[in-house]
């Protein structure tokens, strides 16, 4: 997924509002999608919201429409079957920011940019992604940076940044080695590993579990809406389990005595 507008270090159009929205619903029905590499065109991450549409939306109304629709829409990519990665060259700030925390996943080039910098223009965050920010980098780092403007260079991100980067990578052989690594299971494992990231994200506001499997409940567990939140986490995280324990690639790996190393 390449974020594309030669006139502003990609920042989004309301054009690009809408083709991500009808990404993300083709993403959600690709069935043996792996990793969705979130990166910009032409060495830039995104600026975030392209300055035209955001003077156009200055209004409180307008503003509270706009929070609504990203926010929906990049719930809806969180919540996509397949692992995220942003790849971030360049600059990621504003929304560009927003977008690399909607990811599961964050590699930086060394020399880029990152920055929830809506303080320097009178505002929060305004995609709906704040809170997974204070998750990310934790409360008092977060209230910091946001307050403050902060803006990290990638090489700084693996000291400053706390959980930020997965990666701070300098060269695209480091970046595809690591992609590599990330790919070398089968699908089955890594959508049970994004589940179990969707199940680590619910809480007492967000725990409809449907959410995470599409009504396909094991039916010999039917009381689990009646379960606590940490009851819910407990009989997902065995639901996710059980869909690999005894399966082709579990059973090989235990036929050719493989170890974990």
């Amino acid at each position: 997924l390449v974020l594309t507008n030669a006139s502003g270090r990609n920042a989004m159009t309301g054009r690009m509002f809408l083709d991500l929205e009808r990404i993300v619903e083709e993403l959600g029905a690709w069935p043996t999608g792996k990793l969705v590499i979130v990166s910009g065109a032409n060495g830039q991450f995104c600026s975030g919201g392209d300055l035209r549409i955001m003077k156009r939306l200055c209004d409180p109304h307008s503003g509270y429409t706009m929070h609504r629709f990203m926010s929906d829409l990049l719930r809806r990519f969180k919540r996509l079957p397949q692992l995220s990665l942003a790849k971030v060259e360049g600059w990621a700030i504003g929304g560009g920011a927003e977008l690399t925390c909607t990811c599961d996943l964050r590699a930086f080039h060394v020399n880029s940019r990152f920055g929830y910098v809506q303080s320097k223009i009178g505002v929060t965050p305004g995609w709906g992604t704040a809170l997974d920010f204070f998750r990310i980098v934790g409360r008092a780092r977060a209230v910091e940076m946001l307050a403050m403007g902060t803006v990290l260079k990638g090489a700084e991100l693996a000291e400053k940044g706390r959980g930020l980067a997965n990666l701070v990578y300098s060269s695209e052989a480091e970046f595809e080695e690591y992609v590599n690594k990330l790919l070398v299971n089968n699908v089955t494992l890594l959508r049970s590993i994004k589940k179990l990231a969707l199940v680590h994200d619910l809480n007492d506001n967000n725990i409809n579990i449907n959410n995470i499997y599409n009504n396909n409940i094991n039916n010999n567990n039917n009381n689990v809406e009646n379960m606590d939140l940490e009851g819910k986490k407990s009989f997902l995280d065995r639901e996710v389990f059980c869909e690999n324990w005894g399966g082709e690639a579990h059973l090989a790996a235990l036929k050719a005595s493989k170890k974990m190393k």
